[in-house]
Parts: structure tokens; sequence; C-alpha cells
């Protein structure tokens, strides 16, 4: 009962009051976010033309597939019609 309970005061951390120059890192930090996020957007671009490159070309042969002809062959057609041998293949 007689003991006494004895609370230690928290140090504080210590703390210069001198100027520290932390440009070069935050210029380095900034740098390196700024070169993730290029190549970031780079890598989403590519992936993006990617996808509409294979959209051009699933539609493009959804269209054979529905009309029945390619542009080759469409492009033997016009040529035979110049030719004046629309009727032959």
């Amino acid at each position: 009962l007689g003991k006494q309970i004895v609370f230690k005061k928290a140090e504080q951390p210590y703390h210069s009051t001198e100027k520290h120059d932390d440009s070069d890192t935050l210029g380095e930090i900034g740098e390196k976010a700024r070169t993730t996020a290029e190549e970031f957007l780079k890598m989403a671009k590519e992936k993006t033309d990617d996808v509409a490159e294979g959209a051009k070309e699933t539609v493009q042969e959804t269209k054979e597939a529905v009309l029945g002809e390619s542009d080759d062959e469409k492009e033997k057609f016009k040529q035979r019609v110049e030719q004046g041998r629309y009727h032959q293949k």
C-alpha cells in the first residue's frame, strides 16, 4: 500500500533546429513517381492499342463471315470488273 507509482514523462524525439535540405530526396521521389507513371501510361496505351487492333480484326472477320466475302475477294472482283471479266473468277 505504501508504494508509489511513478510515471515517467515520455521523452520527445530529438528535433534539430537546423534546416535540412530534403529537396534532393524529394526530387528523387518525384522523379521516380513520374517515371513510374509514364511507364504505366505507356503500358496501358500499348494494351489499349492491342485490344483495339484485335477488335478491328474481329469486326472484319465477322463482316466476312456474315457477307461471305473478304477484302481480298472484293479486290479481285474489282480488278475483274475493271478488266471487263466480272462474270469470271
